[in-house]
């Protein structure tokens, strides 16, 4: 086999990890190389038998979108956009001979990390796990998990997850309390003010900022969104991985 590695970098605030190998039974991928510092994460995709720079840049940049999508999920952690920083590729008929392209790229250092997130390697093998199993059947809602927790503002942030179970559940409120419920037993319920039906916390907070609402002050609706979002953010991973 003639083996090749295009190599990326991404802002990834508050993970730590030595590196770390994860295959993939995906051939022509192999698999990665990973390795997190507190505040850039770098990935190896490992390939095999790809010659030609734009197939490789373009199935190593797939794949490592997914990579991320994964970790996202798995550690909460927000991620920028992978830059690739260097290719290395075997000639086609001179295998000893390898091309090898510098990108001059380096991801920027972020400052002011407050959260810290050491994986042990009992986790790294969960992410690993996560990422064999679900690798096939890769779908849309990690992706958009990912750019919603990406965003700073707690009330985009949670407006886009809610929007994600929303999509997930066909667009259904009612249908989507039930499952909250079923998650949380313990959901906070209350009468809605447009039908006197029942509606969880998390409803009633998405449809205060979506609706103007009498007596409802904007001020208190995003203080209470910033106060459950770890929580919610929690229940829309567990609906991710098993919709």
């Amino acid at each position: 086999m003639n083996k090749g590695v295009v190599s990326y970098q991404c802002s990834c605030v508050g993970i730590n990890f030595n590196d770390y190998k994860i295959e993939i039974d995906a051939l022509p991928l192999l698999g990665f190389a990973i390795k997190a510092d507190g505040s850039l994460l770098e990935i190896d995709v490992e390939l095999v038998d790809i010659f030609d720079e734009s197939t490789a840049n373009k199935l190593a940049y797939d794949s490592v979108c997914k990579l991320l999508d994964h970790i996202c999920l798995m550690f909460l952690v927000k991620t920028g956009e992978p830059r690739q920083i260097r290719i290395s590729l075997p000639q086609e008929f001179e295998s000893e001979v390898r091309l090898t392209v510098h990108n001059m790229y380096q991801a920027q250092f972020i400052e002011n990390i407050q959260l810290q997130v050491f994986p042990n390697p009992k986790s790294l093998d969960s992410l690993k796990m996560q990422v064999e199993n679900y690798w096939g059947s890769h779908n849309v809602h990690m992706r958009l998990f990912r750019n919603s927790i990406s965003q700073e503002d707690p009330v985009t942030r949670y407006l886009l997850l809610y929007n994600l179970l929303l999509f997930i559940h066909s667009d259904q409120q009612k249908e989507l309390d039930k499952f909250i419920a079923k998650i949380d037993t313990n959901v906070e319920r209350k009468p809605s003010p447009k039908d006197n039906k029942p509606e969880t916390i998390y409803t009633r907070l998405r449809n205060e900022i979506g609706h103007n609402r009498q007596g409802v002050k904007s001020q208190t609706t995003i203080k209470e969104i910033t106060e459950q979002l770890s929580k919610f953010t929690d229940i829309v991973k567990q609906v991710v991985l098993n919709p």
